[in-house]
């Protein structure tokens, strides 16, 4: 926390605007929980309360750090049954990127401490307030004006929602409760399209675009195709190792009427390539130029959202603990369709 800014940055209001003050004395402490004297099942059930009181205790963002952590003791017995060390950070402060980044360094702290070692972790070279001042001064004037023309052009007459098939009617109140479908490529398959992919220039990330929006198409019967995907937004090394919320929203529209296989790639790899070169604009930008038609029974610009989350946390061994993540938890879906 000493060491992110953007941890124990909180959000002040002063008349009609809000500012950013960084907090230098805080106040930290690690909950814990015992349920060590619990059966198995009753561990289970208090675990999934706990995690589920976590997940829905607000932030002030006027006064609270902007992560939390506890830890729950499940028992000794090594075979089978793990403590749990329970992380909350507010996305207003972090991104997926910067889950990975907490848990690297925590690992990385926690093993110096074990063994009596200083911090290893080289300073910050710039802080996430840097980067907002930056960002701010950098994207005016021509800047703007290329980015806001290209997406002028992209969203114009853009689909207010996608014309898929709902088992379901629009509420205004949506919970956002989901279910999750998981299946793996054989390796055939996996090479064969990797193979595709080489041959037309794409990443895999372009073909599986080309792939998903080809049977949105399908299935909605139109040709034109808005998915919604994140960027990292990190394009300096400076900002690789920082906490914060750098992630941005790009809208990706294709075109799936085309005469040749080769069109439709081709198409879809300008598209993605297009979009990446005008990725400075944040979403919420878009939303306040572009997106006319607002309502709370479905998101603005795109309804459908396609992600290749490479952020995923390992397992750590060291010399005396071992870290994995915790498996389970409710399906919460921002999307129609993810």
């Amino acid at each position: 926390i000493q060491r992110h800014e953007s941890l124990r940055t909180v959000f002040k209001s002063q008349g009609d605007e809000i500012h950013q003050v960084i907090q230098q004395d805080f106040d930290f402490k690690v909950s814990q929980h015992d349920l060590r004297q619990l059966s198995r099942g009753e561990q289970q059930e208090s675990l999934k309360a706990l995690v589920s009181a976590d997940v829905h205790q607000s932030f002030d963002l006027s006064r609270d750090l902007m992560v939390r952590a506890s830890y729950i003791q499940l028992g000794t017995d090594e075979t089978d049954v793990k403590d749990v060390m329970l992380f909350n950070m507010h996305h207003i402060a972090s991104d997926g990127w910067s889950m990975g980044v907490l848990y690297k360094e925590f690992v990385t702290q926690y093993e110096a401490l074990l063994s009596g070692e200083p911090d290893p972790l080289a300073p910050l070279e710039i802080q996430y307030a840097d980067y907002a001042h930056w960002q701010r001064d950098w994207l005016t004037g021509d800047v703007l004006a290329n980015q806001l023309s290209y997406w002028s052009k992209q969203l114009e007459d853009v689909p207010v929602v996608h014309s898929l098939p709902l088992d379901y009617p629009r509420t205004e109140n949506n919970t956002h409760e989901g279910g999750v479908v998981s299946f793996q490529l054989d390796s055939d398959v996996s090479k064969g399209l990797q193979q595709i992919a080489k041959e037309h220039q794409l990443t895999p990330f372009m073909l599986l675009h080309a792939i998903l929006s080809l049977v949105l198409s399908r299935h909605s019967n139109s040709s034109d195709i808005v998915v919604g995907t994140p960027v990292a937004n990190r394009m300096q090394v400076e900002l690789e190792p920082l906490i914060g919320f750098f992630v941005n929203t790009l809208v990706l529209r294709t075109d799936t009427n085309h005469e040749t296989l080769d069109e439709y790639l081709s198409h879809v790899r300008e598209v993605n390539l297009d979009a990446q070169a005008h990725q400075d604009i944040p979403f919420e930008q878009l939303v306040e130029n572009f997106g006319e038609i607002r309502s709370l029974k479905h998101s603005p610009l795109f309804q459908i959202m396609f992600t290749m989350d490479t952020n995923e946390v390992n397992d750590s061994e060291l010399e005396d603990v071992r870290f994995s993540p915790l498996g389970g938890g409710d399906i919460v879906s921002k999307f129609e369709l993810n």
